[in-house]
């Protein structure tokens, strides 16, 4: 699935002379150059608050660079306005939060179909009903669809979060440790779910992991600790 404006050999994340830091802390990210093409699947390890979270943010657009160039599909993600930036990625990117980000107040299915109550362009059909129902379905959800999230283990919290990020179908899935509160048998059926949807649209995939059970089964693997970006 190739967006408008796009070429298939153009990367789907690039990251150029980038430079952020947090507002009265001492921590500071600086990556001269990163490319992720499309299709891949790459894990990202490295040490608590070496930056790895941030990382996704930035990529994702929700926290904008100091300095420099973030693209994801040819886009330039951080000369975006809000409105715009926000109506992109509902459409294009989909994101696993490491602490879920579930609204309370819905249930299972209100919370997998959020993006598009979010997305200007984005409708609702029996076709994304009906995703969402398999979706939920294949991470063992789909018996708690009308349940209130509140009611959910972490686990099961976590899996909801998984159903949202996958439901437009993205070019881009970032997930930040999303194996992180399961027990092995739901691991093994996360990752296989995550790598196949993303395999089925050649959509490319960035992990966040601590898991290094997962790492053989990624294209690349990215090692803060040893990596061209400075962190401090």
């Amino acid at each position: 699935m190739t967006g408008a404006g796009e070429t298939p050999d153009e990367p789907v994340v690039r990251l150029s002379d980038l430079r952020f830091a947090y507002p009265a802390t001492s921590f500071r990210l600086q990556i001269s150059h990163w490319e992720v093409a499309r299709g891949r699947q790459v894990a990202v390890i490295g040490p608590s608050g070496s930056g790895k979270t941030t990382l996704l943010h930035l990529i994702a657009g929700i926290l904008r660079p100091t300095a420099g160039v973030v693209g994801v599909e040819g886009r330039r993600l951080d000369e975006l306005a809000d409105r715009e930036l926000r109506a992109f990625r509902a459409r294009r990117i989909g994101m696993v939060f490491q602490d879920f980000q579930l609204l309370e107040y819905l249930d299972v299915r209100e919370n997998i179909l959020l993006p598009y109550y979010i997305g200007t362009d984005l409708r609702i059909s029996g076709d994304v009903r009906r995703r969402a129902d398999e979706l939920a379905a294949a991470v063992g959800l789909g018996d708690r669809m009308r349940r209130n999230v509140t009611r959910l283990s972490q686990g099961e919290r976590q899996r909801v979060a998984l159903c949202r990020a996958l439901i437009t179908e993205p070019p881009l899935i970032l997930a930040d440790e999303p194996t992180g509160n399961l027990d092995p048998v739901n691991k093994r059926k996360i990752m296989a779910l995550l790598q196949n949807h993303a395999r089925r649209l050649g959509a490319t995939l960035v992990v966040v992991t601590h898991d290094r059970d997962i790492l053989s089964a990624m294209d690349r693997v990215v090692d803060f600790a040893d990596w061209t970006a400075k962190v401090g």
